[in-house]
């Protein structure tokens, strides 16, 4: 029998089939039907050209907490553990790295194995500093793309033109490089685009057929968290609107059973993290697991402590991690504000000004209804049909502006709560902004022109300074060193190492970021000679650091040519090569007469005193 919302949504019916509709309707196959502006196909190999070929280095942690963790477990690389994956404290899930690096990781080792099966060539391989670097960025371009089809999706769903939404978000530097690298932030973005997909999506006029959509939910609000638990904070006006549209749509009895999907899904998917994650930190191994299981019904009490002494909950860690102040302080403390007039103006560009008219907009469009519902002015068939000629003039329903600013809002608010705030920590909000601001994209007024030239503009100029200006000598000069290390010289070379038996080599960058070694591809156990380090210190610190090294060979990285003319008490450093571009904000150059200031430099340096030669 039709509980009672269902026999009033049926006299809706007309009116609400205009925006909901099967899912089925959607594929891919009816999307691809529709004419694509030429000039997304033109962004999109963009996307590809640059994600794959950019040399920028954004921030330590697109490699260190992915790539650098899972290059040990695959290939076996000695690299470095960051703070994150400490198994003591862990507060990174492994499932997340080991999906958007490990997997094309392993693709990579495999096509190796291929390689020397049908091509037994003696030193040949296919991984090398450069594939290890583009293979984790190809799988993230493609994973990107699943943020176009939830632009198709919702624009479908609400019968309105895809191409605006579609060329605003291909055209963003945040899809060209953010969404290319292997930061957690990336993988929470597109996981927030998904939830919010699938919840507008949802087709709430149906009585039966949406349990394949409670359990995705579910397993999304779990994958979500275990990358970063602020994904609570973008989901938060997401579970408000869905909540609030099955409440219009169903009843208590027909609620419960959604309810309990969700949780069902989200609980089994929570403990397949936890228990990899357990085993993976040794926290948890095959027997403890079958103790756990043997004695879940016979002793719950035991059970219980065995599972508090043998898991491990990531998100949990991180955090209490990050609530104790003194944790924060140690990664930079900034202003409350620094997100709202800092980092949001720097991540979507001119675009915040358009969330402030759509902000004032649902403002007085609220304020005005309540005028009017105050008055009793219009009668209830002219105010339908007002808000159905709102939504067919703005393009999506207002109910959708509101979650989308809810999500804009929310998020910046929760996240402005902490001291320690980054530009990447805003990147969730990228998808609901391309969706909610981008029906101002038109050339039918010279305002919306100017508009889309300073768009065009800004990431122009983000592209090239992320993309490659920012710290690009570094995984140049690892791509070349890794070449030196594997494949040295047959000739003797001054510069060949290692040179004698025993010798070590030090590799040191200064006022770089701190390199990434699983490019270097150093085996833990063949390569114990060769020795890579890190100095964030002024010249004196170099010079200490120089002075303790003796009888090894030393390479020298950084972005200061003044080293080649210091003198230094046992050592003499002569240039070799140099990587271009490269420019450090925390050390910029002294003269920027000309573009060839932007390097890397990679210095040789030697022991210049008699005896320093192991014979």
């Amino acid at each position: 029998m039709k509980n009672k919302k269902q026999i009033n949504n049926t006299s809706n019916s007309n009116k609400t089939s205009k925006y909901y509709f099967n899912i089925e309707n959607i594929g891919i196959l009816s999307i691809l039907k529709y004419q694509v502006p030429r000039s997304y196909f033109i962004f999109l190999i963009f996307r590809f050209l640059i994600g794959l070929c950019s040399t920028g280095y954004i921030h330590p942690d697109e490699y260190f907490q992915s790539p650098e963790i899972t290059s040990q477990s695959i290939f076996q690389y000695r690299t470095f553990t960051a703070w994150e994956f400490d198994p003591k404290n862990p507060c990174r899930s492994i499932v997340i790295p080991m999906i958007n690096s490990g997997i094309p990781f392993f693709i990579l080792k495999q096509i190796q194995n291929l390689v020397e099966l049908v091509l037994p060539m003696k030193g040949f391989s296919v991984i090398n500093g450069t594939t290890m670097l583009v293979a984790p960025r190809l799988f993230m371009i493609l994973t990107s793309l699943l943020m176009d089809y939830y632009v198709l999706l919702i624009c479908k769903r609400f019968r309105i033109r895809f191409h605006k939404p579609l060329l605003l978000l291909s055209s963003s530097w945040l899809i060209i490089i953010f969404q290319s690298r292997t930061f957690s932030n990336s993988i929470e973005s597109l996981l927030v685009a998904t939830l919010l997909t699938v919840v507008i999506v949802y087709d709430y006029n149906s009585k039966s057929s949406n349990y394949l959509y409670d359990y995705l939910i579910g397993s999304i609000l779990a994958f979500g968290i275990f990358s970063r638990f602020t994904f609570i904070f973008f989901s938060i006006p997401i579970g408000i609107y869905l909540l609030w549209q099955l409440v219009q749509h169903y009843d208590v009895l027909t609620i419960i059973p959604k309810a309990l999907n969700i949780i069902i899904s989200f609980f089994l998917t929570s403990m397949a993290f936890i228990i990899l994650d357990s085993m993976y930190f040794g926290y948890l191994d095959s027997t403890k697991l079958l103790t756990i299981i043997m004695n879940y019904d016979i002793n719950l009490p035991g059970t219980l402590d065995l599972l508090k002494n043998n898991i491990t909950i990531t998100p949990v860690n991180s955090f209490i991690y990050n609530m104790n102040p003194e944790n924060l302080a140690q990664h930079g403390i900034h202003n409350r504000l620094t997100h709202l007039f800092v980092n949001l103006p720097m991540m979507i560009g001119p675009l915040i000004i358009l969330i402030v008219m759509e902000l004032v907009n649902i403002i007085k469009n609220i304020k005005n209804n309540n005028n009017n519902n105050n008055q009793n002015n219009i009668n209830q068939h002219q105010s339908n049909q007002n808000v159905n000629s709102n939504i067919e003039n703005s393009g999506l329903p207002k109910s959708i502006k509101i979650l989308l600013l809810g999500v804009i809002i929310v998020g910046i608010f929760f996240l402005s709560l902490a001291p320690h705030q980054e530009a990447r920590f805003l990147l969730p909000l990228f998808f609901p902004t391309i969706i909610l601001t981008s029906r101002y994209m038109s050339f039918s007024k010279v305002s919306t022109k100017l508009l889309i030239l300073q768009w065009l503009l800004f990431n122009i100029a983000m592209v090239i300074f992320f993309g490659f200006l920012h710290q690009g000598g570094v995984a140049q000069s690892l791509a070349y060193l890794n070449k030196r290390v594997h494949q040295p010289p047959p000739s003797p070379d001054t510069t060949q190492f290692p040179k004698f038996p025993g010798q070590r080599t030090h590799i040191i960058y200064h006022h770089t970021y701190m390199p990434p070694r699983h490019l270097l591809g150093l085996d833990k156990v063949n390569d114990t000679s060769i020795r890579v380090f890190d100095i964030t210190g002024d010249n004196e610190s170099l010079q200490s650091a120089l002075n303790g090294i003796h009888h090894s060979e030393i390479f020298l990285l950084s972005p200061d040519i003044s080293i080649l003319y210091n003198q230094y008490r046992y050592k003499v450093c002569q240039l070799l090569v140099s990587f271009w571009p490269h420019l450090s904000t925390e050390h910029p150059p002294l003269e920027t007469n000309s573009y060839k200031d932007f390097q890397l430099y990679l210095f040789k340096c030697v022991d210049h005193y008699p005896g320093s030669i192991i014979p």
